[in-house]
């Protein structure tokens, strides 16, 4: 049977994020500075959804891109970025729209997020990283999970962004997710590492189910890294 970009809209929407945040999110707080140095580069990273019988046939859901140094962090996505578009249909022809993704700034130890004002773009806000809801990596500096079980014996293997990467398996809120690391020494630390802390190695890659729906699945994928950071964009990364 086949599920159609509609399914993903239908089946998931309104339940993903609130079981992302659960997942992730349920723990005490810890020191920032275990995680203030993010390196120095680029990293992109992408959100999945596909039903559990038919995970290749994913959907992209949202696109992350950072900009790394040290303990900044930039997320700013490049205009009418073509892998953001999204197509709703109905009985008189198709229509093609945007998302919307926003910029912001993290102080990771400062736990705090800038980003323009929506009301006055002249203007900048501040909030502490916890609370600011477009941002769903970071937080996990602030609030990490409590893994009770890690499986890391596995030999199975998986390429991520030209990366080989081994198999691992944990268990968090009484549900098992799959992830995957590569030994290779990579210039900026992967935002999937806050989902396991303290692991000694890179995340590329989560596969989790999502609780209150046995039909779903979410990848989160590191797509690609860079050592450059455009001279434009460097310049936005000051607090």
């Amino acid at each position: 049977m086949y599920y159609s970009p509609s399914f993903i809209k239908t089946a998931f929407k309104g339940i993903f994020l609130a079981a992302f945040l659960l997942f992730f999110t349920h723990s005490k707080v810890f020191s920032q500075n275990q995680v203030n140095d993010q390196g120095h580069g680029k990293m992109v990273l992408k959100w999945y959804l596909s039903h559990i019988d038919h995970q290749e046939k994913r959907e992209l859901y949202y696109k992350f891109t950072y900009y790394m140094n040290g303990n900044l962090v930039l997320r700013q996505e490049i205009k009418n970025d073509s892998s953001l578009l999204e197509k709703s249909y109905s009985e008189n022809g198709s229509l093609t729209v945007s998302k919307i993704m926003p910029t912001y700034l993290i102080n990771i130890s400062k736990a705090l997020v800038r980003y323009k004002s929506e009301t006055d773009s002249s203007k900048v806000e501040e909030v502490a990283l916890a609370d600011y809801g477009p941002e769903l990596f970071y937080k996990c500096a602030v609030t990490p999970p409590k893994i009770t079980m890690l499986d890391t014996l596995s030999q199975q293997t998986l390429t991520v962004a030209g990366h080989t990467c081994i198999k691992g398996k944990a268990h968090i809120l009484n549900s098992d997710f799959e992830f995957a690391y590569t030994k290779s020494r990579l210039n900026v630390k992967s935002p999937l590492n806050l989902f396991v802390p303290n692991f000694p190695y890179q995340i590329l890659w989560i596969k989790i189910p999502l609780d209150n729906n046995p039909q779903g699945i979410q990848t989160f994928v590191i797509e690609s890294t860079s050592e450059t950071i455009p001279e434009n964009i460097k310049n936005s990364i000051t607090w």
